[in-house]
């Protein structure tokens, strides 16, 4: 596109706006207004609501996986006392007791870790927990057939030295992987909320420019309704007072459509009649001057006609 068809483009645009209705300019700068802040007051809805969801999500999905994995950890460790009960015990059915609530306690920590994998977590949870799962398996196995039979015997010692050799290990890779649990969902929860903190700055500052773009847009559309308007008024005002000054050659010069520019171009119309009728009036009064001095130039010739008539009739008179 060349320089002059996008200046004829520009011009003509602009043409076409100088062109509305004074109402018409003035509800555009308002309505602009409006516009702007309607659009910022939907984005700033949106962004409540996206904070809203991101907040819901970080609970759902986080908060209470953190919670659900502290409830996992402390019933392991609930099991874990348990099963060193058993040995510490003064009799067998004391110790026998003991087994009982370790199993019960087994109970509840298998149905925590239910409760968390129905909760829908990412795969990588899913594979924690079943690792998780699969050490519990083995845990509670090495305590039926190694551990219990020690602890209902009332062999302490040698509770302790296949508690140390073969459960111990086991439990201790058990609870490692908990801690590694309750710690990669607080970790999550953490980034899950930067990312809510991220994206809620990002929406403040397009929010924030649009606001900006839309008050200058807004300001400047009624800085140029405002300028037009005292032009085209300061115009017609001087063209006034120097018709009434007697300059019957001002002129408005306005030629804009809107009702200004009208007003001035009859402004300018009514001149040009008066100083048409101005014209002839000059013509007539010429044209009145010259039959005036016909007129006195003949009266002159009748009154010389008239003295020498009668100068004749006197001289006749005279003679006779």
């Amino acid at each position: 596109m060349s320089a002059a068809q996008s200046t004829s483009r520009k011009g003509s645009a602009t043409r076409w706006f100088a062109d509305r209705g004074v109402k018409v300019k003035i509800l555009a700068a308002v309505a602009l207004a409006c516009l702007v802040a309607v659009i910022v007051g939907v984005l700033g809805i949106r962004s409540l609501g996206d904070v809203a969801d991101r907040g819901h999500s970080i609970y759902q999905e986080n908060t209470l996986g953190v919670a659900q994995a502290g409830e996992i950890r402390a019933a392991f460790l609930t099991v874990r006392v348990d099963a060193r009960g058993a040995p510490l015990a003064s009799t067998r059915t004391d110790a026998q007791t003991a087994i009982d609530k370790m199993n019960a306690d087994y109970a509840v920590f298998t149905k925590t870790l239910d409760a968390f994998l129905a909760s829908n977590p990412d795969a990588s949870y899913v594979a924690s927990v079943k690792r998780v799962q699969a050490l519990a398996t083995n845990y509670m196995a090495a305590q039926k057939t190694l551990l219990e039979p020690l602890a209902l015997a009332g062999k302490r010692a040698e509770w302790l030295s296949v508690n140390k050799a073969k459960v111990s290990p086991i439990s201790d890779k058990l609870a490692t992987t908990l801690d590694n649990l309750v710690t990669s969902e607080s970790a999550e929860a953490a980034d899950r909320d930067k990312q809510a903190q991220a994206a809620y700055h990002s929406q403040v500052v397009v929010a924030v420019v649009l606001l900006a773009v839309g008050i200058a847009l807004a300001l400047g559309l009624g800085y140029l309704v405002a300028t037009a308007i005292a032009r085209n008024t300061r115009k017609v005002q001087e063209a006034t007072e120097a018709l009434a000054a007697g300059n019957l050659n001002a002129s408005a010069g306005l030629t804009s459509n809107d009702e200004l520019g009208r007003m001035g171009a009859s402004l300018d119309a009514a001149v040009a009649n008066l100083r048409q009728v101005m014209s002839t009036v000059v013509e007539n009064a010429d044209s009145l001057a010259g039959s005036a001095e016909e007129l006195s130039a003949t009266s002159a010739q009748i009154a010389s006609s008239a003295e020498d008539t009668s100068r004749q009739s006197a001289v006749a008179t005279a003679t006779a």
